[in-house]
C-alpha cells in the first residue's frame, strides 16, 4: 500500500513538472540555401518566462540564466560524427522602475 502511494506521488509530481515546462520551446531556423555558408542558424527561445513562478522570481529581483548548446552532426555511413558545437548563456533581469526585461 505504501509503495503504491509513493509511486502515485512520484507520478503526480512528474506530471506537474512536465505540464509546467510544456509551453517553453526552442526553435532553430536555417538561413536560405544561398546564404548557408555565410550565416548561421537563428535560435529562438519562445515563452521561456511562461511559468508564473519563474516570472515572479525574476520580477522580484532574481536573475534567470538560460544555457544553450547547439551541435552540428553529420550523417555518414554507420556512425554519425560531431562536426561542431557552440554554447552560450543568456541572463535575464527585470528592471522594476522601467518595467522592462534586460537580456
Amino acid at each position: 500500500m505504501a509503495r503504491g502511494l509513493l509511486v502515485a506521488l512520484a507520478m503526480l509530481s512528474a506530471a506537474r513538472v512536465a505540464q509546467a515546462q510544456g509551453d517553453a520551446r526552442i526553435t532553430i531556423d536555417l538561413p536560405p540555401p544561398t546564404a548557408l555558408l555565410r550565416e548561421g542558424p537563428t535560435v529562438r527561445g519562445i515563452n521561456l518566462l511562461g511559468d508564473s513562478q519563474l516570472r515572479d522570481l525574476v520580477r522580484n529581483g532574481f536573475p534567470a540564466r538560460f544555457s544553450f548548446r547547439v551541435e552540428l552532426w553529420s550523417a555518414s555511413g554507420i556512425f554519425n560524427n560531431l562536426e561542431a558545437t557552440t554554447r552560450w548563456d543568456v541572463i535575464v533581469r527585470y528592471e522594476a522602475l522601467e518595467r522592462t526585461y534586460q537580456v
